[in-house]
């Protein structure tokens, strides 16, 4: 089967319109009329072209929606329209699609119960970007002159009836079926209502798949954050539910202010605690593309330059492999101590809530645990190199002995998931992480205590927070857009600033002291350790 759209004229055939008089031989018109043909050699008429509108993020045709609903038996004819009328590929996202349905009343005495069963129908038979939001039964549909609907005289009769009588879908119901189309569009088959986006088998990548077609229909950046965390830590339900009262308002409240700048040579005096621990011997580690050396970062080359002495071909073979039985979204610490830098481990965990102790070398497991839900954070290693700290989507905070696994101490922050991967303070040997409860946390794994709590007021922190020593400040990133610049001694926002959208990346540090952060629109930004903005796209 293919499409077709219908032309008319030819050498033999004029078709004049408005005032013309000739045209040029073998003129050919489109008519506007949509078919097919079939397999069975056959021409089907499908619809008219310009019934075509876009709706819900999809191209849907008001003839096919009215040629389904027409073939149930319990319909004698019926009409689907936009009301306003809108007949274009344009946005339509302000109109309602109404459907007037002459019904059969052969088999059904009473109304409603035509209504409830015709609502089951279109539920079987159509998308449900494809079902009306109001239903209207009629008697009879009135006809022009010409023997057609006279669906301007219909508009008009839905704009004087009282919307109490026309039997409306349940608006949440509509965006909960649109929202999970889009799921299955990027491979999550089944999102159920009652289920958030995780505990359905989707991704982070997934969801942000979905959050850019929904804003790709809809133009909602601005709360897209709000969205994506309903989508990770509620229902499916809840997240319809937060889509829809956003679309009712459409126009946002203001978001929220800036952050106050701080004097910063007024918070570099802050006086800067240091914590008791027991130094080991000096490591190395490698996360996520930086050098650390006892935990300082080393800031990388711009460039490297090198001379070839003669023609070689590079090639990569694998050396061993781990099967850690799900998904791994995490990045591995590698660690070496000083003296036996040949010796490398490396530490990462999986959606199997199962973190391996790996010999780089072998490719031996040296140890692993099994926590109690999966694990998308990146380990750290801590100040005094005894232990690797690492976050778990059950809530808890995991300190583990560097050396066997065994749990040093596990901490509970409001039964929220820990996606983000904690960071070393070296001044102060305090590990900060952020939470999915919106709040910035340290503390001393030596000591088991949490030192500080910092109300972010910016969404979801799944970054990993980066900490500048020589400017005392530490920088993350929120799902709701923010990047926030905090003064490590003062516990201060020094300031803040808002992205249009959605924040995965975890800033990075440059020569200068500013940072780089990605954004999920594309863009990248560049802001100097005061909080100014030299912004840039890939």
């Amino acid at each position: 089967m293919f499409s077709i759209v219908a032309i008319l004229g030819g050498q033999c055939r004029v078709c004049l319109l408005g005032n013309e008089e000739e045209v040029f031989p073998g003129t050919m018109r489109p008519t506007g009329d949509h078919g097919c043909y079939r397999s069975d050699g056959q021409l089907y008429y499908i619809g008219r072209t310009d019934k075509q509108i876009k709706r819900l993020g999809h191209r849907i045709n008001l003839d096919h929606i009215q040629q389904v609903i027409s073939s149930m038996l319990l319909i004698k004819t019926c009409v689907v329209s936009l009301f306003p009328g809108h007949t274009t590929l344009q946005n339509t996202s302000n109109a309602t699609l109404i459907l007037f349905a002459v019904p059969d009343l052969q088999h059904y005495d009473d109304r409603n119960n035509v209504l409830q069963e015709l609502h089951s129908k279109m539920r079987q038979l159509l998308p449900s970007y494809c079902i009306p939001d109001s239903v209207i039964l009629m008697d009879t549909l009135p006809m022009t002159s010409h023997g057609k609907v006279d669906v301007s005289l219909l508009l008009k009769y839905a704009a004087n009836k009282d919307k109490s009588q026309c039997s409306q879908f349940t608006c949440v119901e509509m965006v909960e079926g649109w929202i999970t189309s889009l799921a299955k569009l990027v491979g999550v088959e089944c999102w159920k209502s009652d289920a958030n986006f995780l505990q359905s088998g989707g991704d982070s990548f997934q969801l942000v798949q979905i959050i850019n077609l929904i804003d790709d229909s809809y133009k909602v950046s601005n709360v897209l954050g709000e969205v994506m965390e309903t989508a990770l830590n509620k229902s499916l339900h809840d997240t319809a539910v937060c889509l829809f009262e956003h679309f009712k308002e459409r126009q946002i409240a203001s978001q929220p202010k800036e952050g106050d700048i701080i004097d910063s040579t007024t918070a570099l005096t802050a006086k800067r605690p240091k914590l008791s621990t027991t130094k080991a011997i000096n490591h190395f580690s490698l996360r996520k593309g930086h050098f650390y050396v006892n935990n300082k970062v080393m800031l990388p080359r711009l460039y490297t330059t090198f001379e070839a002495t003669s023609s070689i071909m590079l090639t990569l073979k694998v050396c061993w492999t781990i099967d850690t039985q799900k998904c791994v979204d995490s990045s591995p610490l590698l660690v070496s101590s000083e003296g036996d830098e040949t010796t490398w481990v490396a530490y990462i965990g999986s959606h199997s809530g199962i973190f391996f102790a790996i010999d780089v070398t072998s490719g031996d497991t040296l140890w692993q645990v099994l926590l109690t839900d999966r694990i998308m954070s990146s380990a750290v290693l801590s100040d005094c190199g005894k232990y690797v700290v690492v976050g778990c989507y059950d809530g808890y905070l995991y300190v583990l002995d560097v050396s066997s696994g065994a749990v040093h101490w596990t901490l509970s922050v409001s039964n929220q998931p820990i996606k983000s991967s904690p960071s070393v303070d070296t001044s102060t040997a305090l590990v900060w992480f952020g939470s999915h409860d919106h709040n910035l946390y340290s503390v001393d794994v030596e000591c088991k205590q949490v030192v500080h709590k910092i109300p972010i007021n910016g969404g979801i922190i799944a970054s990993s927070p980066l900490i500048d020593d020589q400017q005392r400040q530490l920088y993350i990133s929120t799902l709701s857009g923010h990047v926030v610049a905090v003064n490590c001694d003062s516990q201060c926002i020094v300031w803040r600033h808002k992205c249009p959208k959605p924040v995965f990346a975890s800033p990075s540090l440059l020569h200068d002291h500013s940072i780089v952060v990605g954004c999920v629109n594309g863009e990248l930004v560049k802001l100097t350790h005061d909080g100014k903005v030299v912004r840039f796209r890939n």
